[in-house]
């Protein structure tokens, strides 16, 4: 027969039932929380095809019509580019998007920061690099300059792009054309942007 278990045994069994009961508690409290939020950013609506041509044309027209805060609204800048824009992420953007020839398209609205008139429109061009450019900057520079914008790079060690602006009276307009790299033409993203001049007085 065997004789009773040491107190240095209880006490050791003691623990590990502890450790057990402790471990148990742990994953049910694990369970009852669920996986943690996603990060991951929600994708805006599917819209229509275009064709690289559609969508530069849309683009030249937003840069010459833009001119006052009810313009980079969802759905003035849906109607110039000639596809509809739909709310998501609980409400906090407007887009779309959808195939752009071999590559993809995607139109973003948003409020980056409350001061500023108007919102942020962001275009961004998803494509193969083995693929022809969908935008090619020299052209869509040579609209915008048509239209009354000055162009300006960004200094070397930047990201390669290069802003656009013209004077509105109280406002400035910024179209932003984003390169995929300083030895190339191809554009990626086109961001269009209002901004507020001091006093309302042009600026030089």
């Amino acid at each position: 027969m065997q004789g009773s278990p040491s107190p240095q045994d209880a006490r050791a069994e003691q623990d590990r039932a502890a450790a057990a009961v402790d471990e148990a508690a742990r994953a049910a409290s694990t369970d009852k929380q669920g996986q943690a939020p996603s990060t991951e950013q929600p994708a805006p609506p599917q819209a229509p095809d275009l064709t690289p041509a559609t969508l530069e044309a849309g683009i030249v027209r937003l840069a010459g019509e833009l001119r006052e805060v009810k313009q980079t609204q969802p759905l003035f800048v849906g109607q110039t580019l000639g596809i509809a824009l739909a709310s998501y992420d609980d409400g906090k953007r407007a887009g779309a998007r959808g195939a752009l020839g071999s590559g993809t398209y995607t139109v973003e609205i948003e409020t980056l920061y409350p001061t500023a008139p108007g919102q942020h429109v962001s275009i961004r061009i998803d494509q193969s690099e083995s693929q022809p450019c969908a935008l090619n900057f020299d052209r869509l520079a040579q609209h915008l300059e048509a239209a009354g914008y000055k162009g300006k790079r960004a200094p070397q060690g930047l990201d390669p792009s290069m802003s656009f602006s013209r004077d509105l009276g109280p406002l400035k307009g910024f179209v932003q054309l984003d390169l995929d790299r300083y030895t190339s033409a191809c554009i990626w993203q086109i961001n269009f942007d209002l901004e507020a001049k001091q006093d309302g007085r042009p600026e030089d």
